[in-house]
């Protein structure tokens, strides 16, 4: 019985120490940048890192980390060992990787946007914004769960939402933000910053605009009389409160209107039409009006946004369906194609506005357009 055992001690010692020499091998491999250009998961020295916990092996961790900061390793292996870290982050690896992440971030910032050559530094560039990417769509939610203080990752994100780099992240990185198990008042002011890095964008996302409240209009108000210069005014912030109906900034685009409009008519149209998304809302039956008309040739985009903030405002229902309806009669006669009228049909059936029987000939849309 003893010499079993004794055998067995042996074979799972020496089980172990070949494991060992397999795992150290298969390391400094990936730190002398050996390895094919896409790995998978399945990889057996990737596997064996996998069931390792990293968070109990410090050794292994730093190892770890280093070959992912380095720019001799295989991207591919640096992808998969930041995915196989951040699924078994605590705290302090978290934070790490986060604070290594937004370095690489930050960095590329400052380069503008990429470019595809075959120079050293660019292509350095490149991989770590690869390794952004990567982040962004598998390691959030990982991160999210390893920290209490979601203050590093919100940074992180809010770099990627607004970098110059590629416009690839922009949608992810906001969503990521407002999905962020942070408290609502500071998420609102993440969006509150978004919104004042872009003064030229008009079209806000919905993902930010859910996100405001009256409590931030202030600063936004702030934000649209800094200036009266149009290369200068702030556009972004102007859209977001006459999305809402703003009247508090009525008089200050009327104001700017001639001097705008000296520059180019284009620029004072500008204007009007923030003019008239604020007026259009009050009343807010102004809206049910606007939905039926032949105003903008008939065109579905605006009559969403019209259709939803009717909503918002707590127009009954029953009446945002009976102007859809006559709507829709109008433009048919126009317009043999139904094919706009998806969009409109899946949010309004999402707001309980339209009924799941209305407009069986419109196709049904599985999610609603991304902002």
């Amino acid at each position: 019985m003893f010499c079993k055992s004794a055998i067995l001690t042996a074979c799972l010692f020496l089980q172990a120490h070949v494991v060992a020499g397999d795992l150290e091998s298969c390391l400094t491999k990936f730190e002398q940048g050996k390895g094919l250009l896409t790995v998978p998961e399945e990889d057996p020295c990737l596997v064996m890192i996998r069931h390792r916990e990293l968070a109990r092996n410090e050794t292994l961790w730093n190892r770890v980390y280093e070959i992912i900061r380095s720019d001799q390793a295989s991207i591919a292996i640096r992808a998969q060992l930041l995915m196989i870290a951040s699924e078994q982050a605590d705290r302090e690896i978290a934070l790490k990787l986060v604070s290594l992440l937004r370095d690489f971030a930050s960095e590329l910032d400052a380069s503008g946007p990429l470019r595809n050559t075959v120079d050293g530094g660019d292509q350095r560039l490149n991989r770590k914004a690869v390794l952004l990417g990567s982040a962004l769509r598998g390691c959030v939610e990982h991160f999210q769960k390893a920290l209490n203080d979601q203050t590093p990752l919100l940074e992180l994100l809010k770099i990627l939402a607004t970098t110059r780099v590629t416009h690839g992240w922009g949608y992810p990185a906001r969503r990521a933000i407002a999905a962020n198990p942070a408290p609502l008042e500071v998420r609102r002011a993440y969006a509150v910053q978004l919104i004042a890095h872009d003064q030229h964008n008009m079209v806000i996302s919905d993902t930010l605009l859910e996100l405001l409240a009256p409590s931030v209009f202030p600063e936004l108000r702030k934000l649209v009389r800094e200036s009266n210069d149009p290369d200068s005014f702030h556009f972004g912030a102007a859209s977001a409160l006459a999305h809402f109906g703003d009247e508090e900034i009525l008089d200050d685009l009327e104001a700017r209107r001639p001097v705008f409009r000296a520059r180019h008519a284009n620029m004072e149209g500008a204007l009007l039409r923030l003019i008239w998304t604020i007026k259009i809302q009050h009343p807010p039956r102004e809206l049910l009006k606007y939905i039926v008309s032949d105003e903008d040739r008939l065109r579905v985009g605006l009559r969403i946004w019209a259709v939803r903030r009717a909503t918002a405002l707590q127009v009954p229902k029953a009446e945002i369906r009976n102007a859809i309806l006559k709507f829709i009669e109008r433009r048919r006669a126009q317009y043999k194609s139904t094919r706009g009228l998806v969009g409109l049909k899946k949010i309004s059936q999402d707001l309980g506005v339209l009924n799941s029987e209305d407009l069986p000939d419109v196709p049904d849309l599985i999610s609603s357009p991304d902002d």
